[in-house]
């Protein structure tokens, strides 16, 4: 989920029951005018074997389509 950049499948994680003022804010998603960086070719290949949740085609078109770019998350446990 933290590689396909799924963050409602991330914030679904948060038990609001157990978490409280979640915050999850993206860095670098909008990377313009900066130049784009690319998911290195290591990182991919390792991605083929663990990765099982996405599809092939997906991260393909992440590689290929998207930047690398961060989030962070803030929370507080109740």
């Amino acid at each position: 989920m933290f590689i396909v950049g799924d963050i409602a499948r991330i914030r679904n994680t948060f038990d609001e029951a157990l978490w409280r003022e979640i915050s999850i804010e993206r860095w670098r998603e909008n990377y313009e005018p900066l130049a784009r960086y690319r998911v290195p070719e290591g990182d991919f290949l390792s991605w083929l074997h663990s990765v099982k949740n996405y599809s092939r085609e997906r991260l393909q078109d992440i590689r290929i389509n998207r930047s690398v770019w961060l989030i962070t998350i803030k929370a507080q446990k109740r």
